[in-house]
């Protein structure tokens, strides 16, 4: 029988086949959130939404006078941060922020999902006057 050595990142839990590359991935800081749990977020900009319809709630959801590609009217879903975590199979040392909407019914759109702002849609925190309290802790098991 033979042993085997592995070392292990204390941060993300990664493991690695020897002590340098562990190292190495302890190094990198875990990513600081940008928003916190419980906070509303759109993952679009302020001059044009990423959608052209929703099936939900129109408390969650902004129109906006023009699309991606011209005039057009589109929608900004309001989103509530449910939970972050560390889960990106690339680099577990950035913020996986999990996002769900009830601008959405889930019938005709997805009304939750997950996006790391570094790398997929970013996020920007919003004032809404909605309440998203019974969404808190979902963990999204897809990407927006």
């Amino acid at each position: 029988m033979k042993a085997i050595k592995q070392y292990q990142c204390e941060l993300c839990g990664q493991v690695y086949d020897n002590q340098a590359d562990a190292e190495s991935c302890e190094a990198q800081d875990l990513e600081e959130p940008i928003v916190e749990v419980g906070d509303f977020v759109v993952t679009d900009r302020e001059e044009y939404g990423r959608f052209g319809w929703f099936d939900g709630d129109s408390e969650w959801a902004i129109e906006k006078e023009r699309g991606l590609h011209g005039p057009a009217r589109t929608y900004s879903l309001i989103y509530v941060v449910t939970a972050i975590t560390y889960d990106d199979p690339y680099n577990p040392h950035l913020c996986c922020y999990h996002l769900e909407t009830k601008g959405m019914t889930g019938d005709g759109g997805h009304r939750q999902g997950y996006t790391f702002p570094a790398t997929h849609f970013g996020i920007h925190k919003v004032e809404a006057d909605v309440d998203g309290s019974d969404l808190i802790g979902h963990v999204a098991k897809w990407l927006l």
